[in-house]
């Protein structure tokens, strides 16, 4: 399962967080993966709007720990590399959203 999902109706993108079994808590892989299609999204000439969205129940419920735990990437809180290399993906991410042009 694709944990972003991409669609198009006209000239309006619908990105989807989908991880509705963890309240599409992002990991690093999804942080990766949502700026990616944020930023093919910002230089694509057809799409006029994005819509951000999550599968379920829930919106986002922000980072998943078990994920950053497990790559060994932080997740205490601890102001260590870990949480730096976690914010500054989802900063990266959030960026392309800025980089979009104003139609």
């Amino acid at each position: 399962m694709d944990d972003v999902l991409v669609t198009r109706e006209g000239a309006v993108a619908t990105v989807t967080l989908n991880r509705p079994d963890r309240l599409n808590a992002m990991s690093l892989a999804m942080v990766e993966h949502l700026r990616a299609e944020l930023g093919a999204l910002a230089v694509d000439g057809d799409v006029q709007a994005v819509v951000l969205t999550g599968a379920g129940r829930g919106f986002c419920a922000g980072g998943d720990m078990s994920d950053l735990a497990a790559s060994g990437s932080g997740g205490s809180g601890s102001g260590g590399s870990g949480d730096t290399l976690a914010t500054a993906g989802a900063r990266r991410s959030w960026r392309c959203c800025g980089r979009c042009p104003s139609r």
